[in-house]
């Protein structure tokens, strides 16, 4: 496995606080994970802070065009290696923005097992580049972290200052450009150190989709429940039922919307002529 980081604007970190939770996880699985910085996070204009502001199209299409050449890069990117994405704030809008334009190659996009996208600097991009949001076939694939607070992906902040609430006003009005907004407005909750928990949560829905050496995959036949697996293969016996669900969340819930459901009701409602993976628990 291979982690690759798109960083924010003047993102001066190394991408660990984001990659290292993954790392753990899916080392404990059983699979063996490259991380390096110096080879594995994406160079490009936001990363040098100044005027690379995200609000510029051209940044974040830089940001793009980088991903699309590292990813085809056999020197940076084993072509065997299964891939996770992992964008920060501009870094976000740069993967969108390579997953939907770039025209990867099925070779890279089938290798693409997760995509992990914290801080969407949502409210800082133009009108037309707002919510652009991944292909559909990535949807299942990636997951959205935004802290309350962060106005750059949750509008204004829980505490305003009186500067902020004003910009944040003229904003809506129409009157000012969001890239005023983000100088008064930009609170502690949008930087990294913030996203650390959210990381970690990242880290477990990513590496829960992940089949390690040490996995079981189980089909599931009629009168097959969660509980019954757990109590079948897991040492903690039933009530771990919800390390099933928990590595296997996106298939049970696409399966279960198939079939006319709102949602699983957490792995309630499993089908047959589903593999699920029971994962390996120490």
């Amino acid at each position: 496995m291979q982690i690759v980081y798109v960083p924010g604007y003047n993102d001066k970190t190394d991408g660990e606080w984001a990659a290292e939770p993954l790392r753990a996880q899916l080392e404990g699985k059983g699979v063996k994970v490259r991380y390096r910085p110096s080879d594995d996070k994406v160079d490009y204009r936001a990363v040098h802070g100044g005027i690379n502001v995200p609000t510029d199209p051209f940044v974040t299409l830089d940001g793009q065009n980088k991903l699309v050449v590292h990813l085809q890069d056999k020197n940076k990117v084993d072509s065997n290696a299964c891939i996770v994405l992992i964008g920060y704030s501009t870094g976000v809008t740069a993967i969108e923005k390579a997953l939907t334009f770039g025209r990867l190659p099925a070779s890279v996009t089938d290798r693409i097992v997760a995509v992990e996208l914290f801080a969407d600097p949502v409210f800082t991009l133009l009108e037309a580049e707002r919510g652009l949001g991944v292909p559909a076939a990535f949807k299942n694939r990636t997951r959205y972290e935004c802290n309350t607070g962060d106005p750059l992906c949750s509008g204004l902040p829980a505490a305003p200052s009186e500067e902020c609430r004003r910009e944040f006003q003229e904003f809506r009005a129409g009157r000012k450009k969001a890239v005023d907004v983000v100088g008064p407005c930009l609170t502690p909750r949008h930087l990294t150190g913030a996203y650390r928990e959210r990381a970690r949560n990242a880290a477990d829905w990513a590496a829960g989709g992940v089949i390690g050496p040490n996995d079981r995959e189980v089909p599931v036949t009629p009168g097959d429940t969660l509980w019954a697996f757990a109590e079948r293969y897991l040492p903690g016996g039933p009530t771990d039922w919800p390390l099933i669900f928990e590595a296997n969340r996106p298939l049970i819930e696409t399966i279960a919307r198939a079939h006319g459901m709102l949602s699983s009701d957490r792995g309630h409602w499993i089908f047959p002529e589903t593999t699920l993976v029971v994962p390996s628990v120490a």
